[in-house]
């Protein structure tokens, strides 16, 4: 639950902190990047780390994830220039790719079936709330302390949260092989890449939605994704399962959510760096 937290906070808790981390790194050409490598390592990540999950066991994989985002806390961390702070978020963001999907299984599981729907109602908030307070957090640690504490606070506390899942997850092994899906984990990934990279060239490269780039990345993510859904509908044990779709109430809920997050995280993200330049308040005020 620590991992999950943290991992959900970790998307908003830095943009209060990004205009002085960018004014210190001097890196505004970069300011999209720094959330947009974090939250497009997760997106590519997610699917493909949940799979190995089931292959590999639950507790492996989201010990594994726990060390990747450790990782990416201490290269942020430690970060002197605004290549190294892309490279850090960007590995923090494929171990909380496995974090929040792996951690909602083993929390399932952790109890009866009658029971799950009362847990995941307690859980629910739990995933919302981080991502609330985090700018808060963010700009406390800024006006406080030092915006690098915002990245290595991270690490006492999953060393912590290992300690737990080690000592107190017991996993039964059940002799049912598994396969993954490499062709549509590969397909997945480049689909997803080709898409998501077209907002971040326009926001920080000046491109518009007719540039040729634009459109060949879109039009490229489009035929990966046909080509993606052809894989998936002859793989024997897909990465998604396509009769996923066939639900209304999941694609109900999938379309809700996405519109949610979609206007949150946009608000988020982009409310710290117009509050200090283009309002021109200080950061007490802005956290408030």
């Amino acid at each position: 639950l620590l991992g999950l937290i943290f991992a959900e906070m970790d998307e908003t808790v830095v943009s209060t902190a990004m205009p002085t981390i960018i004014r210190e790194l001097h890196g505004l050409s970069l300011y999209g990047w720094v959330a947009g490598v974090y939250m497009l390592a997760m997106t590519i990540a997610m699917p493909i780390l949940g799979r190995l999950a089931d292959v590999f066991g639950r507790k492996k994989i989201y010990m594994s994830c726990m060390a990747l985002f450790c990782l990416g806390s201490i290269v942020c961390g430690s970060a002197d220039s605004m290549a190294q702070l892309l490279i850090g978020r960007g590995i923090q963001g494929i171990g909380a790719g496995g974090l929040m999907p792996i951690a909602l299984v083993i929390i399932g599981e952790s109890f009866p079936l009658e029971q799950r729907a009362k847990v995941q109602s307690l859980i629910g908030p739990l995933m919302i709330l981080p991502q609330l307070i985090g700018p808060t957090i963010g700009g406390y640690f800024v006006g406080n302390l030092n915006w690098h504490w915002l990245f290595l606070i991270n690490i006492p506390v999953a060393v912590i949260a290992v300690a737990f899942l080690f000592k107190g997850l017991h996993e039964s092994k059940g002799e049912e092989k598994h396969t993954i899906d490499w062709a549509g984990a590969g397909t997945l990934v480049a689909a997803l890449l080709s898409f998501l990279i077209a907002p971040v060239l326009i926001d920080n490269q000046g491109l518009s939605w007719s540039s040729p780039i634009i459109i060949g990345l879109l039009v490229l993510s489009a035929a990966l994704i046909a080509l993606f859904i052809r894989i998936e509908s002859r793989a024997k044990q897909p990465i998604i399962p396509l009769h996923l779709f066939r639900n209304r109430n999941v694609v109900v809920l999938s379309l809700l959510v996405f519109t949610l997050m979609l206007g949150l995280m946009g608000g988020i993200a982009t409310f710290p760096f117009f509050a200090q330049n283009v309002m021109d308040l200080r950061l007490p005020k802005r956290v408030i």
